[in-house]
């Protein structure tokens, strides 16, 4: 299977060791790097749990030196969640759309999917003890912006989760 990015991968302080080759980095796409100077978002890492049918498109943030008490910042944040979500999972209908760009992104991906797989983003955040309570402000803030695009699109799930509360729940982040 191609890969095209070393197991264990850290990014972030985080770091994430999938049980086999099915993951791979949108940034290592030559169409997705055309795009991305036009201010086009990936998430950083994707794995296909093949067993369970799911695809899971992950982002790793470390905000242990932000500010999250200023509003400002907590929207940036979560409008670039947003973002990111949006443009992967458009990245991702191409393919399954068989869109004439596509190919470039199949060849990319490390085995075939289809639209019986669930899709499943995960946003992973670090910070530090006393930030984790607005971890919970920037969930609270993006779960209403991407509700329209999660029942129109028909997401598994598409959340807002700690770094401690990933560890706890994906045997693969580390």
């Amino acid at each position: 299977m191609k890969t095209n990015f070393a197991m264990p991968y850290t990014e972030s302080g985080i770091t994430l060791h999938f049980p086999d080759n099915n993951y791979f980095c949108f940034e290592n796409c030559t169409l997705y790097q055309k795009y991305s100077g036009n201010h086009f978002k990936e998430m950083d890492a994707c794995w296909i749990d093949v067993a369970n049918k799911t695809f899971y498109l992950i982002e790793l943030k470390d905000h242990t030196n932000a500010n999250l008490n200023q509003t400002e910042t907590l929207n940036k944040i979560v409008w670039n969640l947003v973002k990111k979500t949006i443009d992967s999972y458009a990245m991702l209908l191409a393919v399954l759309l068989a869109t004439p760009k596509s190919s470039n992104l199949q060849s990319c991906i490390p085995l075939y999917f289809d639209n019986t797989f669930q899709f499943k983003f995960v946003h992973i955040i670090k910070t530090n003890a006393h930030q984790r309570e607005q971890v919970m402000f920037i969930k609270d803030a993006f779960t209403p912006k991407i509700k329209p695009y999660r029942e129109l699109l028909a997401f598994s799930y598409c959340g807002v989760i700690t770094y401690e509360q990933a560890q706890k729940h994906f045997d693969w982040v580390r």
